[in-house]
């Protein structure tokens, strides 16, 4: 009984979230039309790619229990600022500029948040606000374009036969989830969404532990900004408008507790795959904008309904209630 209740508590959430996108992957491959062809199918995977490395960082904030809603300006700054830099400067120099630039973000994130003591979602709305506007500034309003064909080729490079963007995405979910579940970092990450208190009267470093995962989330919008001006081969500040919503939204679809303590990357990987999918099916049934909308709010809810009965499900006689692990 005691090694049951522990599988559940590891694998519960996963299993639930698999099973339930199972299920509305075969729907929607019988009712819409084109939904299952490999050049949709594909199509949809390459459009991800940004949001599940995005999704993943985020994840890691949750975890801790803080929040950052500035993802998706954050990448339309910096996808804005690398293109100004590439015209300038040269794509190598370009490129280490704004991944410092996400681990500068990422810092002062965790710095005024920590060091000084402002909320978190204050700290991301406020830089949300900036970022938005100074990705304006740099851009003036105006797309920005024509870029050596050298950084537009980068999505078509593959690492052993694997196209870039997916290697990246298998490398940072991959990388994220060994980190979470085998490192004592990974430990400190647990600790801290559960009790910082705690967690700081056993000897975590908690203010370190979170500018770091800040920095981990910076660093990954930085990167997602690389592949997005590469894909669309143009920019405009207007670009990634609410898709931090969406990342937002694929984390909780996936599990993870927005308090802190209890989440899987994995997870979030499959709550991805459930709004891009749905929102697809969606677009191929020609259903208006609106009302996808209301169906993702919809599915976050039964989600997140399906996830307070779980956790509240009765603890059978003997068997002591243990953190999940990542």
């Amino acid at each position: 009984m005691n090694r049951i209740y522990r599988s559940m508590q590891k694998y519960g959430s996963l299993i639930q979230t698999v099973l339930i996108f199972s299920i509305l992957f075969v729907l929607f491959a019988v009712l819409v039309p084109n939904f299952g062809t490999l050049i949709n199918l594909a199509t949809v995977l390459r459009q991800l790619t940004v949001i599940l490395i995005i999704s993943a960082g985020i994840t890691v904030v949750f975890l801790v229990g803080e929040f950052d809603i500035s993802v998706g300006a954050g990448l339309a700054f910096m996808a804005c600022t690398l293109a100004r830099l590439i015209h300038s400067w040269g794509i190598p120099a370009a490129i280490a500029a704004v991944l410092i630039t996400g681990l500068g973000f990422g810092l002062f994130h965790g710095i005024l948040v920590t060091k000084i003591g402002i909320a978190s979602f204050i700290v991301t709305l406020g830089t949300r606000m900036m970022t938005r506007s100074l990705a304006f500034v740099i851009t003036r309003g105006q797309v920005i374009s024509d870029f050596p064909e050298q950084f537009l080729k980068l999505n078509q490079l593959t690492i052993l036969t694997v196209p870039l963007p997916l290697f990246l995405v298998i490398a940072v979910y991959a990388v994220l989830f060994i980190v979470l579940r085998y490192t004592p970092f990974g430990k400190k990450v647990f600790a801290i969404g559960e009790n910082p208190a705690a967690a700081a009267y056993s000897g975590v470093n908690v203010d370190r532990v979170k500018i770091i995962v800040f920095m981990i989330s910076g660093f990954l919008v930085a990167v997602s900004s690389i592949l997005l001006l590469s894909r669309l081969g143009g920019i405009q500040p207007y670009v990634a408008e609410g898709l931090e919503f969406e990342c937002i939204a694929a984390v909780a679809i996936g599990g993870t507790s927005l308090s802190g303590g209890r989440g899987n990357v994995l997870n979030t990987l499959i709550g991805v795959f459930i709004v891009g999918f749905l929102r697809n099916a969606l677009n191929l049934s020609q259903i208006n904008t609106f009302w996808q909308n209301l169906a993702t709010g919809i599915i976050i809810i039964v989600f997140a309904l399906l996830d307070a009965q779980r956790a509240f499900i009765r603890i059978p006689p003997g068997v002591q209630k243990n953190r999940p692990e990542p």
